[in-house]
Formats: C-alpha cells, sequence, structure tokens
C-alpha cells in the first residue's frame, strides 16, 4: 500500500515460503552444523505489529521450527532486540541495530 502498487512484497515471501522450505529439504541444509537463518525483517508474532513482520512470523516461522532451526539473524527495525523468549518461536532471534555488529566466536558477543 506505501508503493503504490509497484512493490507486490506479499506475493514476493508468497515466493520465499517455497524456495525456503526446498531448502530447508536440501541435503546441504540437514547436514550443517550450524543452522543460521538470516532474513531483512525479523518476525513478529505480535498481531499489533506491521503487516510484512507478522507475514514473516505467519509463513516462516512454522517451517523454521520443524527445520530445528539455531537461529535467526534480522535487521530492519535498526535497533537491537533479542527475542529469544518469544512464543511459538523455538530458537533465539536476534534483531540488530544498524550501529551494531554481532560477533559470533563460540557464543554471541555484541560490540557497540
Amino acid at each position: 500500500m506505501e508503493y503504490f502498487g509497484l512493490g507486490d512484497f506479499d506475493s514476493y515471501r508468497n515466493k520465499q515460503v517455497k524456495w525456503l522450505a526446498e531448502t530447508l529439504e536440501s541435503e546441504a541444509y540437514r547436514t550443517a552444523k550450524f543452522k543460521v537463518i538470516i532474513g531483512h525483517i525479523p518476525p513478529a508474532p505480535n498481531k499489533d505489529i506491521w503487516h510484512g513482520a507478522q507475514e514473516v512470523f505467519e509463513k516462516f516461522i512454522p517451517l523454521l521450527n520443524k527445520a530445528n532451526a539455531d537461529i535467526m539473524l534480522s535487521g530492519h527495525l535498526h535497533k537491537y532486540l533479542n527475542v529469544s523468549d518469544a512464543d511459538q518461536i523455538n530458537f533465539p532471534v536476534i534483531i540488530n541495530s544498524n550501529n551494531t555488529v554481532i560477533e559470533v566466536i563460540d557464543k554471541i558477543t555484541i560490540k557497540h
């Protein structure tokens, strides 16, 4: 609605769901030592939040929960949030700030 029909992000997310489902079934994913999911828009289990984030939650999280994702790294919000305790998400979701770097060694360390 913000782009007057020039950006059909709902249809694009539907295509991404199909791609994600196929990728999660791949041998490369199934045998990966760490299952790190990277997505620009973080999932939002709150129905009072923006439509796109709600769609990410509704369409991607059920697939990722079944696929035993270890962690999801996102951005979009321009602030740091750790959503490790979100209902219905079986893995931590780290939303990184636009002025923060995440360094992963054997644990997650935040550097400002």
